[in-house]
C-alpha cells in the first residue's frame, strides 16, 4: 500500500533539562504534567501561574529561568511561535548568567527550533551551531545532531541531513536515561530513506523505532513516536507495512488514553481511517472519522478538521455520494478559514510540498466534484450554479497560492468581487484551465454564462506538453515549438472557438492552473496562424484578484527607472536609452537612470509625487522562493517587499498605479512557483497591471515592443490588452523579430481594460 495523502513530519527534539538545584513548585509540577501529558494549552496555564508565584521570591532566578524556558518551549509545541520567541527573549540576560550550560543549551536549541519553525533557516542553523559548541552531555548533542539533520532536510540538502542523523544515532545509543531519542533519530533517517527512494533500508529501523517506543513510558513523546512510525509504513507498500501501522497506531490509541492525551486521538483516528480508506473498507473509515470530528470537538483541535473532512468528501465521491461530497468538501475549506490560512502558509517545518499536496488540493477536489455535479444538473441553473462555485473555489485557491508564495495573510480576494469583472465587457471571454489527474476542464465565463468543455488528457501528459513547448519556445534558431503550440491550441482553445465566435469575443483572460502560468497563451497556433492575431490576451490570477476599472490617461504621469550599465554581475543593456527617450515622447515622465537609481531615490520620487505608471528597465529575476525575488538597483539588488514598501507608503498610495511594467525580469523555464510569481505581482503591490517577460529577451526587442505599446495605448482609448496585442502584432510582422521568443513572452497581467 501507497498513501499518497499521507504527510510526514520530521521528529523536533525538545529536550527536557531539569537542572540540579531547582525547586519544582506544585504549579511547575503541573505544567510538567500537562506537557508531558500533550496538553500544552494547560502547560502554559500552569506555567504561567508559577511564575506569578516566582515575582514573590525575585531571588530565585534560576526556577524562574527554568519555568520560563518551559513556557516558550509549551508555546512553540502550540504553534504559537511569537509567543515562544518573546518569553525565550525575557529570560535570556538571566540564562546567559546561568552556570547551568544544560539550559544554555536547550535555550539555545528552543532558538533554533522557533526559527526553523517560522522558516529562518539560516538563523536556525546559528543557533544550532552555538548549542553544539557548549553541549556536553552525549544525549543533549546528540538531540541537536537530530535537529540540524530536519533542517538540512527542509532546505533539500539530505547527504548533509544524513551525515547529522547518522552522528546524532551514535550518540543516542549511549543515552541511557531517555532511549526515545534513539528511537526519533532512527524514524527520521527512515522517513528520508523514504524519500530517496531507498525503502529496503528503513524497514530495519522502523522495527527497531516501534519496538523502543512501544516499550517506552507513557508520554505524549512516546504517543508522537508512534504515529510518526505508522505514517513512515503508511507511506510504503507491502501488506507487513500496513500491519506495522495498524500495530503503531493502537498502541498509539491505547497511550493517548492512559494519560488523557485527548489532543493526539483526532489525528489518530485520521490516519488508521486512511488504512482503511486503502483497504477499501470504507465504512469503518468514515465511523473512525466521525470519532475524530467527536474527539477534536471534545478538546478543541480545530487543526485536524480539514484532514477529516477532506478524507469525508474523497470517501464520499468514491460511493458516489455526490451532494454528500460537496458538503464534506465545503467543511473542509471551512476549516482552513477557521482555523486562518496563516497558520498553514507559515508552516516551515510541514516542508515544501506541504501546501501544494494538502491545502491546495482540497480546493481543486472540491472543484471537480462541482464540475462533475453540474453535469448531472436537472436544470441549466443547478448547473450554472455548481459551475459558478466551482469558479469561485478556483478563486479561492488563486488567492491561497498567492498567501503562500509571497508569505502575505493580507491579499484579499474580495477586491473586485463586487464588481464582478468577468461581466464589465460583453466581448471579453473568461478562461479558467484546471487540470486533474486523469482530465482537463476548460471553463469559459461569458456575459451570458458559463460553459465547460471537458478534455480527455492526464494532468502529466498536459505538463509535460507546456514545458516541451516554452523549452522549444526559446530556441530562436528552431520552429519546433508549433508542433507543441498546435497541440495545446486544440486541447485549450479548439473546443471553444465556436462559442468565440458567437459571443463575438475579441479578447480573452485566462486564469492558468499550475503549468500554464508557465508560457505565454497568445503564442499558441491554430496550423495557421498564432493566437494573438485573432484574439487580445491578458492573464490574471484571479477575477476577484484584479482590481476594476477602466485606464482613465487624463493626466497620466509616469515614474522610469534604468540600467544601462553593467551593475551586480549583469550585462549592461544599451537599448535601454532608446526605450526611456521614446517612453517620454509619448508620457509625461521622470527619471532615475544609472547612478539615480537607488532605492532612497525611489522613495523620494513617491513620496513627494503622484504617479499612475511606473516604468523599470532593469534586470530582474523571479524565483520560486519569493524572497529570493529581485529587480536590479545601481548599487544592489531590490527585493519585492522593498518596491512593495515604496508604492505602498507614498502620499499619493490611495490612488493605484495603473501600469507596472518591467522590461526586463524574467522567470526560470519550468519553475511554476516563479511564474506565479510574477502573476501574482500586481496584487502583490496593489497596482492594476502588470507588464512583465516570462524570459529575457534583447533589450533591442523589447524596447521596440514597448515604446510601441505606449503608442498603441494611447490611441486604444487606454485598453491594455488590445495595446498590447497591436505591439506584438507589430513585432510579429517584423521580419526581424517574427520569431515568438521575441514578442511572446510579454504579459498583461490584472486589469486589461
Amino acid at each position: 500500500m501507497k498513501s499518497d495523502a499521507v504527510v510526514i513530519v520530521l521528529f523536533v527534539v525538545i529536550l527536557i533539562v531539569l537542572p540540579v538545584g531547582v525547586s519544582c513548585g506544585d504549579t511547575f509540577g503541573d505544567g510538567m504534567r500537562a506537557y508531558e501529558h500533550g496538553d500544552f494549552t494547560g502547560a502554559i496555564d500552569a506555567f504561567e501561574k508559577a511564575l506569578a508565584g516566582y515575582k514573590e521570591n525575585p531571588k530565585d532566578l534560576s526556577a524562574e529561568a527554568n519555568c520560563r524556558l518551559y513556557l516558550s518551549k509549551s508555546y512553540l509545541y502550540a504553534g504559537r511561535f511569537d509567543n515562544a520567541l518573546a518569553v525565550l527573549n525575557k529570560i535570556r540576560p538571566i540564562m546567559e548568567k546561568s552556570e547551568s550550560e544544560g539550559l544554555k543549551q536547550e535555550m539555545l536549541n528552543v532558538y533554533g527550533l522557533i526559527y526553523m519553525a517560522t522558516g529562518d533557516f539560516n538563523k536556525a542553523n546559528e543557533y544550532y551551531g552555538s548549542a553544539l559548541q557548549i553541549s556536553e552531555r552525549q544525549g543533549i548533542r546528540a538531540g541537536i545532531l537530530n535537529n540540524l539533520g530536519t533542517l538540512h532536510v527542509l532546505i533539500n540538502s539530505k547527504e548533509k541531513a544524513m551525515e547529522y542523523y547518522e552522528y546524532g544515532l551514535h550518540l543516542s545509543r549511549r543515552q541511557t536515561d531517555d532511549k526515545t531519542l534513539h528511537a526519533q533519530i532512527l524514524t527520521n533517517i527512515a522517513v528520508l530513506n523514504i524519500s530517496q527512494k531507498e525503502e529496503s533500508k528503513s524497514v530495519e529501523k522502523l522495527k527497531d523505532a516501534l519496538l523502543i517506543f512501544q516499550g517506552a513510558a507513557n508520554s505524549h513523546k512516546k504517543v508522537e513516536g508512534l504515529v510518526n512510525v505508522a505514517k513512515a509504513y503508511m507511506s510504503m507498500s507491502g501488506k507487513s507495512n500496513i500491519h506495522n501501522a495498524h500495530s503503531a497506531l493502537d498502541d498509539a490509541q491505547t497511550t493517548a488514553g492512559l494519560i488523557g492525551d485527548n489532543k493526539a486521538l483526532p489525528y489518530i483516528y485520521i490516519y488508521k481511517s486512511k488504512l482503511y480508506e486503502e483497504q477499501k473498507d470504507y465504512k469503518s473509515a468514515m465511523v473512525l472519522l466521525k470519532k475524530s470530528l467527536y474527539a477534536a470537538s471534545m478538546s478543541d483541535v480545530r487543526e485536524s478538521g480539514y484532514i477529516t473532512y477532506r478524507q469525508m468528501g474523497r470517501i464520499l465521491s468514491k460511493t458516489g455520494k455526490t451532494d454528500d461530497a460537496v458538503t464534506a468538501y465545503r467543511e473542509a475549506v471551512r476549516a482552513i478559514e477557521n482555523v486562518g490560512l496563516d497558520a498553514f502558509v507559515n508552516c516551515a517545518l510541514c516542508g515544501g510540498s506541504f501546501f501544494k499536496t494538502e491545502i491546495e488540493s482540497i480546493f481543486y477536489e472540491l472543484a471537480e466534484v462541482l464540475i462533475e455535479r453540474a453535469s448531472k444538473a436537472g436544470s441549466p441553473v443547478e448547473s450554472q450554479k455548481n459551475l459558478y462555485e466551482a469558479i469561485d473555489t478556483i478563486e479561492q485557491l488563486r488567492a491561497a497560492e498567492l498567501k503562500d508564495y509571497f508569505k502575505d495573510t493580507c491579499i484579499d480576494i474580495q477586491k473586485a468581487k463586487e464588481s464582478r469583472l468577468d461581466t464589465v465587457s460583453k466581448n471579453t471571454a473568461i478562461l479558467y484551465v484546471v487540470s486533474f489527474p486523469e482530465k482537463l476542464y476548460v471553463l469559459v465565463s461569458f456575459p451570458s454564462g458559463i460553459k465547460k468543455y471537458m478534455v480527455d488528457i492526464a494532468s502529466d501528459d498536459y505538463t509535460q506538453e507546456v514545458l516541451t513547448f516554452r523549452r522549444l519556445l526559446e530556441k530562436r534558431t528552431t520552429m519546433q515549438f508549433l508542433a507543441h503550440g498546435q497541440r495545446l491550441y486544440d486541447i485549450l482553445i479548439r473546443p471553444v472557438e465556436r462559442d468565440f465566435a458567437l459571443n463575438e469575443t475579441d479578447t480573452i483572460v485566462y486564469i492558468p492552473d499550475r503549468a500554464l502560468r508557465m508560457i505565454p497563451l497568445g503564442a499558441l497556433h491554430d496550423g495557421k496562424d498564432f493566437l494573438i492575431r485573432k484574439y487580445a490576451v491578458a492573464g490574471t490570477v484571479g477575477v476577484f484578484l484584479t482590481d476594476a476599472g477602466a485606464f482613465t490617461q487624463k493626466d497620466s504621469r509616469m515614474l522610469v527607472t534604468a540600467l544601462t550599465e553593467p551593475r551586480q554581475g549583469h550585462v549592461p543593456l544599451p537599448f535601454i536609452s532608446d526605450e526611456v527617450k521614446g517612453i517620454g515622447q509619448e508620457y509625461n515622465s521622470s527619471l532615475l537612470m544609472n547612478k539615480d537609481f537607488v532605492l532612497p531615490n525611489l522613495k523620494n520620487e513617491f513620496k513627494d509625487k503622484q504617479y499612475n505608471m511606473l516604468h523599470m528597465a532593469s534586470h530582474g529575476e523571479f524565483t520560486g522562493d519569493a524572497a529570493k525575488a529581485f529587480i536590479v538597483t545601481w548599487d544592489g539588488k531590490m527585493t519585492i517587499n522593498d518596491l512593495e514598501t515604496q508604492i505602498k507608503e507614498g502620499r499619493y498610495s490611495a490612488k493605484p498605479i495603473e501600469i507596472l511594467a518591467l522590461s526586463a525580469c524574467e522567470t526560470a523555464a519550468g519553475d511554476e512557483k516563479a511564474a506565479l510569481g510574477l502573476a501574482g505581482l500586481s496584487v502583490k503591490m496593489g497596482v492594476k497591471s502588470t507588464i512583465a517577460s516570462l524570459w529575457s529577451v534583447n533589450d533591442e526587442a523589447t524596447s521596440i515592443l514597448l515604446v510601441d505599446f505606449y503608442k498603441e495605448l494611447k490611441t486604444s482609448g487606454g485598453f491594455k490588452a488590445k495595446a498590447l496585442r497591436r505591439a506584438q502584432l507589430n513585432m510579429l510582422d517584423d521580419e526581424r523579430f517574427s520569431h515568438p521568443l521575441y514578442w511572446a513572452p510579454f504579459l498583461l497581467i490584472g486589469n486589461w481594460l
